[in-house]
């Protein structure tokens, strides 16, 4: 039940026991409750009961979601230490004591281990790696019963981030297929809560619900980033909450980026992603192969808290705009039916590592200059130098690279040309094969010069039509050729323009370690400090010349000009 702004829990409780209910608990921060009552009554009457309450907004069943797990290697799992962006793995739990995960695992900072106490006063005691809003407990592991969905989602989320830059936070919502919707609303809104950047949903249905639409819009306003599989029906059916606004849909492939026959799709999808015969984390601490857009989405997710752990500053929708830039084209390893199905792109993990290297992470705070080392300036204007070699030289391939991009998209677009071409010629030969078939059945009592005339026909028929078959074989070839090297065109371009970020990166690292090293030793030390000071004082400079410039100039004050350095350090004086 969804009440109104401004009712609080003893009103809500009247209200409730108004239609024979009781409260069970709040399940989202802005006025979501869940009821429970006699389960003789017909659900459809305590809703229409609860609609005609004053303050209540609206009232729905206590729906369930599907999983999306029908269920390739996509490369050895690794993770450093969790840090940085958290990512709300909403799920069946996540078995933290796996090798590939447990390093990775979110940390509530407000709360204490094991003292039975609600430390942060949030609601949920020992939340210290997620909570469980399935069993109401803080063990959100889940087990293999569940089959280990959440656990797989995890490693798939851990596989497109590289292990780097993020924190996975378990939120277990339910064990098996059915996943209870106040459980997800409640998740929602504690992953809102914890500062997750972004929330993995491997699960949906076809109805339209309106606490998890508005769950989903609540999230978004706060600037989360929400990823969700499309679902496994193979249909254009939209599936929620994949299909709802500012959500990125994750539709899936095989590991060469051809749709799987299962995966649905359609207008609201956004990216496409390996997801058959995958393999990933398993409960317990191996590994298993599975399939479903389940295990798309979260590997997209990965990819987009990789960026985000880069360029925190970026809003959700930045952060897919950056992603956009470096993913292949689906379209062309697709049938042309799913075209602008099928959303922006191809992302394996190919991509997934040019966006790494493209924004590395900046871990210049945690390796400070070796002060002491007399030899450290030269060794670092050497690297410098060999950076900004690298640099020029990349400069120099990245237009020849994104000329040859363009000459084969040209070399592409002809051959679709004359492949269309060839399919005009064939339906036209199709169809003059028919009208010779019925003409020699027309003709069948004619005169045995006319139905010669007519078996010459039906034979020029065939022949046309043999022909036209050959010719479109032959352009389904050469399309097939051109798209290939256009989808080469296109990595070697991403390529480069990925490594050139990196370089400029590390050009612009160097420059500013050197730029460390001008300073004098305690300078460097203190600098920090000096600067706060010196900016106190400013501060408090402009604050007495302000008043001044308001009161006038007191008896004994002279005006002088301001000083300033040039931007060659020389000092000069400013004309006010």
């Amino acid at each position: 039940m969804r009440v109104e702004e401004g009712v609080l829990l003893p009103q809500v409780q009247e209200i409730a026991g108004a239609v024979g209910a009781k409260v069970e608990r709040r399940v989202a921060s802005w006025g979501v409750y869940l009821l429970k009552f006699e389960p003789t009554r017909p659900v459809s009457e305590v809703v229409e009961r609860l609609q005609a309450q004053p303050g209540v907004r609206y009232a729905e069943p206590n729906a369930k979601l599907q999983l999306h797990s029908i269920g390739g290697d996509l490369g050895t799992i690794t993770a450093a230490a969790a840090s940085g962006i958290v990512v709300a793995v909403i799920d069946t739990g996540v078995d933290r004591t796996h090798p590939s995960l447990s390093n990775l695992i979110y940390t509530n900072p407000k709360e204490i281990a094991g003292d039975g106490i609600d430390n942060d006063a949030n609601g949920y005691k020992d939340d210290v790696h997620g909570w469980d809003f399935y069993n109401k407990d803080n063990d959100a592991s889940g087990g293999p019963g569940d089959d280990a969905h959440g656990t797989k989602v995890a490693g798939r989320v851990v596989q497109g981030s590289g292990g780097q830059g993020i924190s996975i936070l378990p939120l277990q919502i339910g064990s098996g297929g059915d996943l209870s919707l106040s459980a997800i609303i409640e998740a929602i809104d504690y992953a809102v809560a914890q500062g997750a950047r972004v929330i993995n949903m491997s699960f949906g249905t076809e109805s339209i619900l309106q606490t998890l639409t508005e769950a989903i819009q609540h999230a978004a306003q706060q600037g989360v980033l929400l990823v969700a599989s499309a679902g496994n029906s193979g249909l254009m059916t939209p599936n929620y909450p994949a299909a709802y606004p500012g959500v990125v849909s994750v539709a899936a492939s095989n590991n060469a980026g051809r749709k799987t026959w299962w995966s649905s799709y359609g207008g609201t999808v956004d990216f496409t992603a390996p997801g058959e015969n995958v393999t990933t984390t398993n409960w317990g601490g191996g590994t298993a192969s599975v399939s479903g857009t389940s295990f798309s989405a979260p590997f997209v997710a990965g990819v987009l808290a990789r960026i985000l752990a880069a360029l925190p500053a970026l809003t959700p929708g930045e952060a897919v705009q950056r992603l956009q830039g470096f993913v292949k084209d689906v379209y062309s390893l697709n049938y042309s039916f799913y075209r602008g199905m099928l959303g922006a792109g191809f992302v394996d993990t190919q991509v997934a590592q040019q966006v790494a290297e493209a924004f590395p992470l900046d871990n210049s705070s945690t390796q400070p200059p070796q002060q002491e080392d007399p030899g450290l300036k030269a060794r670092l204007e050497s690297e410098l130098a060999v950076a900004r070699q690298e640099v020029a030289r990349l400069q120099a391939q990245l237009p020849i690279a994104e000329q040859a991009l363009v000459v084969a998209q040209q070399a592409t677009a002809d051959v679709q040309k004359s492949l269309k071409q060839a399919d005009e010629k064939f339906n036209q030969a199709w169809k003059e094969l028919i009208e010779s078939w019925q003409a020699w059945y027309k003709g069948f009592f004619g005169t045995p010069s006319e139905r010669e005339t007519l078996r010459r026909r039906r034979e020029a028929a065939w022949d046309k039509l043999y022909k036209a078959m050959a010719e479109r074989r032959d352009a389904q070839a050469r399309l097939g050729v051109a798209q290939a090297e256009e989808n080469r065109a296109r990595d070697r371009r991403n390529t480069l323009a990925a490594q050139l970020n990196a370089a400029r990166t590390k050009v612009s690292q160097l420059e500013q370690r050197l730029s460390q090293l001008a300073i004098p030793a305690q300078g460097r030390l203190q600098g920090s400090a000096h600067q706060s000071e010196i900016e106190q004082l400013l501060q408090k400079l402009h604050a007495v010349t302000g008043s001044l410039g308001r009161s006038g100039l007191p008896e004994g004050v002279r005006e002088v000009p301001d000083l300033y350095l040039s931007d060659d350090g020389r000092q000069g004086t400013s004309s006010n």
